[in-house]
């Protein structure tokens, strides 16, 4: 194993650790922000497990497929650029600007900063057998 990939698997692995701290295995029910961070984390960690939890599976398979995909192609291709790319975007700052009521959930309206680049989304929120879970990630209007 290269120096880099070591390096990258120990920053994805204390990541990971970082966003899934509880309390002896029961964590408080999470709200729709603290949902939207963690799935964020979990994404520029390549932790697609991780990611599919706080998602609505169904309806973000797509765009839960399409960052799997992205990350593996760097991976083959090119490791050293995909730890590059993932050490920026794990200093990427996210600031929910505002969330509003949705028909069957919550819009949560947030950017992400990393790197000079700024980048809007809308999430919208749905509860599912009482979860805050991802259903829908767009670009926000």
């Amino acid at each position: 194993m290269g120096k880099t990939t070591g390096r990258f698997i120990i920053f994805a692995a204390a990541l990971v650790l970082a966003s899934c701290g509880g309390q002896g295995g029961k964590e408080k029910e999470m709200g729709p922000e603290e949902v939207i961070e963690r799935f964020n984390r979990a994404i520029t960690a390549g932790d697609f497990a991780a990611a599919k939890e706080l998602c609505d599976t169904l309806t973000m398979k797509e765009y839960l497929d399409s960052y799997a995909e992205a990350w593996d192609v760097l991976q083959k291709e090119d490791s050293s650029a995909l730890a590059i790319a993932s050490d920026l975007l794990s200093g990427a700052v996210l600031d929910i600007e505002k969330i509003e009521k949705a028909d069957e959930g919550k819009a949560v309206y947030y950017t992400l900063e990393a790197d000079g680049h700024t980048k809007t989304r809308k999430a919208i929120v749905k509860k599912t057998e009482g979860i805050w879970k991802v259903a829908e990630i767009t670009d926000a209007i």
